[in-house]
């Protein structure tokens, strides 16, 4: 602003530098109804960013400097340098305010979060949130409506590379949300109330699941269609149902779980998951999928739409309790639906859709979300599947791999030639060598799914090992 302006305006211009930039973060009011200011002044080579309180005394606005907080907080140079690690205020008493700088700890420097208060006269106290992080803490928070609760502040904790996901930073903002609440963990045992664990591993290839299915196994998975279904038994009243499955990339649709009055699908046109309570469908807001393909694309927003990428391997785990059924999808809350009075019949089918499925389990209870995590993480663990007792043990470097990448198999000293195969679910042979040396690098396949590697020897020794590519 002109001289003449700020001289005719004062307290319409809260801070006029010459030589540096303002951004503001965040404004509240103080008790006595006089406006408050969280802002940064940006010096010109924008390398160095300092954190400012800001207050209408009722005559002029009285600034103060609370912390320098380095220059951008994030991990790629040269790009977005006016990013600052971040301040908030809290709205109930906005000389409360919270910081991200750098600290030097334990694990080097990075940023943490740091409480600072303002007083009366002028003077700043600080107290720490966060010490000797492992990742930088940025982006602080102060959730609205939280005066009466012990959650009030969040923010961001981990790795920061640009604002958006492209081919050139295909990683972005990989995340976690942190806040200022010790959450207490429920205990979690899965072997509490499990009713049924089906792993598929030890029913030959061609039988029909259970006697009494249309579905068939194959390699260790039951193999599902439109007209494929597996029948097994489901408690009656409370239950817990988990799976770990695949729906095929060409027909990326159909019914997954039916019991009694209810059941769970994947509509064909929206690619949402639903509900379905007798004849009415309730459809989750959310698609079975991801963004991952904005990794393959330019960093730009130009507009273009980009189809979500379909979500291969998964683990689903509904619950049911009084009147209620709860849906999760890789271990997340994804729908809620008020199914009382459904007729539960006790007995469960898997099926009508086109895919796989790995394994499940059945429970007499209502699992905790602790456990339904812990489920969802051993569905996507990989193991070496058991082979005969006299095969040497070949492994996977590295069992669960992003597409296209780099994958060793390595042996207890063997020094015959590897034949070795990677099969897909379906039986389809992606690649063959039936020369390869102990230790060579083959590529995963460029699709996410889980596959199985077979290897065997002139001498006839073999094992297998799976492969899940995402």
């Amino acid at each position: 602003k002109s001289t003449s302006y700020v001289s005719q305006y004062p307290a319409t211009v809260v801070d006029n530098p010459t030589d540096k930039r303002d951004w503001l973060w965040q404004i509240g009011q103080t008790g006595t109804g006089q406006p408050a200011i969280a802002m940064v002044r940006i010096s010109s080579d924008k390398a160095s960013h300092d954190y400012y309180y800001a207050e209408w005394n009722g005559s002029e606005w009285v600034k103060t400097f609370l912390a320098n907080g380095g220059g951008h907080f994030h991990q790629t140079a040269n790009l977005e340098l006016c990013y600052s690690g971040g301040m908030a205020m809290n709205p109930y008493n906005p000389r409360e305010l919270y910081v991200s700088i750098p600290v030097s700890g334990l694990n080097g420097k990075k940023y943490e979060i740091v409480k600072m208060t303002v007083g009366d006269d002028g003077t700043t106290t600080q107290e720490a949130v966060t010490s000797n992080s492992g990742y930088n803490n940025v982006r602080p928070y102060f959730i609205p409506g939280s005066a009466d609760s012990p959650l009030q502040l969040a923010w961001m904790h981990g790795n920061y590379y640009d604002w958006i996901v492209s081919s050139s930073r295909p990683d972005g903002y990989p995340t976690a949300i942190h806040c200022d609440y010790a959450w207490e963990d429920a205990p979690a045992d899965l072997s509490d109330g499990l009713i049924a664990h089906e792993t598929f591993d030890d029913i030959p290839d061609g039988d029909a699941y259970n006697g009494q299915s249309t579905a068939t196994v194959a390699s260790g998975i039951l193999k599902t269609g439109k007209q494929a279904h597996a029948q097994t038994s489901l408690a009656a009243g409370t239950f817990t149902v988990s799976l770990s499955l695949q729906i095929s990339s060409e027909q990326y649709y159909g019914d997954i779980l039916s019991f009694g009055g209810l059941g769970y699908g994947l509509d064909s046109l929206t690619r949402k998951p639903y509900v379905r309570v007798g004849d009415e469908r309730h459809p989750s807001t959310n698609l079975l999928g991801t963004s991952d393909i904005w990794r393959e694309k330019g960093r730009d927003t130009n507009g273009i739409w980009y189809e979500p990428t379909k979500l291969q391997f998964f683990n689903l785990t509904l619950t049911y309790a009084d009147g209620i059924l709860t849906t999760y999808v890789n271990g997340l809350l994804d729908q809620q639906v008020e199914a009382t009075g459904a007729d539960l019949s006790g007995t469960m089918l898997i099926g009508g859709f086109k895919g796989w499925v790995e394994d499940y389990r059945t429970y007499s209870r209502v699992l905790n979300q602790g456990e339904i995590v812990r489920l969802y993480q051993e569905a996507t663990s990989v193991e070496t599947v058991p082979a005969a007792s006299a095969a040497p043990r070949w492994r996977l470097s590295n069992s669960l791999c992003a597409p296209g990448e780099t994958v060793r198999i390595l042996s207890d000293g063997t020094e015959e030639t590897l034949d070795v195969s990677i099969i897909s679910i379906n039986g389809q042979t992606l690649f063959h060598e039936p020369h390869l040396k102990a230790s060579t690098a083959f590529r995963s396949p460029k699709n996410s799914g889980v596959y199985l590697v077979r290897v065997s020897t002139p001498s006839g020794q073999a094992a297998t090992c799976k492969l899940v590519v995402r």
